[in-house]
């Protein structure tokens, strides 16, 4: 049985429940409008549809081949229909995500069943029942049936695509959107851990009354400095540890990558510093304050899972 995996299942429950909660404190707070109150309505809205089809989406895989729930409505792939499959294997070069051919089940993250006059079935390894799905394939011999042709990877399909015309407004417009988009991702990311620096900074400086010079902006970049370098450190040493247990992907995480999992991680820590004292002396919004202390428990868990496994 194919379904999208629990944790993702458990995030878009999450994710629905603290827009449901700002939408319901949109409506409650007297300082908003009830346009924007109502604005604000269709975020949790849509959440949970999209949830709702995290959690209706099955497929079971047999002899026969595939049936259930997919996409849209009720469908069915008998194998005879499949006309190849192809393997993937995704992973970051700098802000370049890259998709890898691959013929090595153990090294699939992504299987795309290609329909016979028809769209592709795509499933990936956040779905229950995906190993089992690709052996399934490799077993019936439907990998890579349309030649090596397909081993390449995307990098280097575009590279042939700029080569064969390299005056080509469309293929300069496409690299420009590409190195927009690489900047963009970068600065963002930036922003986001300087952000998260400076108030981690200013909670230990004025409210933990930390004093190391007695300058007190000299001690707010000293605290920064300081805490950059413990997210360093705690990044080496979890991917250390993730290094023994799981395969790093080839180029380990991006610098894009490390500074949104900092970011989250010390961004969660704060939260859950913040908020937990507040959750257990309870109050009229005790369940604002969970759900808040849930969110910030859930950035902490990505930026952890993310190290341990090299992303």
């Amino acid at each position: 049985m194919l379904r999208w995996g629990w944790r993702l299942r458990l995030g878009g429950v999450a994710a629905s429940l603290a827009l449901a909660a700002t939408s319901a404190w949109a409506w409650v707070d007297p300082r908003t409008s009830t346009l924007a109150a109502a604005l604000a309505t269709i975020a949790p809205i849509l959440g949970v549809v999209v949830t709702l089809r995290l959690f209706r989406m099955r497929v079971r895989v047999d002899a026969e081949g595939l049936r259930g729930r997919y996409r849209f409505g009720e469908r069915a792939l008998p194998w005879s229909a499949v006309d190849a499959a192809t393997l993937l294997r995704t992973y970051q070069r700098g802000a370049t995500i890259i998709h890898e051919h691959v013929r090595d089940p153990a090294a699939a993250m992504h299987v795309i069943l290609h329909e016979r006059g028809g769209r592709g079935w795509a499933f990936n390894d956040w779905m229950s029942g995906f190993a089992e799905l690709v052996a399934e394939v490799s077993r019936r011999g439907l990998v890579d049936r349309r030649g090596a042709a397909v081993a390449m990877t995307v990098d280097e399909a575009s590279a042939g695509a700029h080569e064969e015309d390299e005056e080509s407004l469309a293929a300069r417009g496409l690299r420009g959107i590409e190195r927009f988009n690489r900047g963009g991702a970068a600065v963002l990311s930036a922003f986001a851990l300087l952000f998260v620096l400076v108030v981690g900074a200013f909670a230990l400086t004025l409210s933990a009354g930390v004093r190391i010079t007695g300058s007190w902006a000299v001690d707010l970049g000293l605290v920064a400095v300081g805490l950059f370098a413990a997210l360093w450190g705690v990044s080496r040493v979890l991917s250390a540890i993730g290094a023994a247990r799981f395969e790093a992907p080839p180029g380990g995480a991006s610098r894009v990558d490390w500074m949104l999992n900092g970011a989250g991680l010390l961004g969660g820590i704060l939260l859950l510093v913040a908020f937990i004292p507040r959750a257990l002396a309870g109050g009229d919004r005790l369940w604002v304050e969970l759900l808040i202390a849930a969110m910030a428990a859930l950035l902490v868990y990505s930026a952890i899972a993310s190290w341990l496994r090299g992303r």
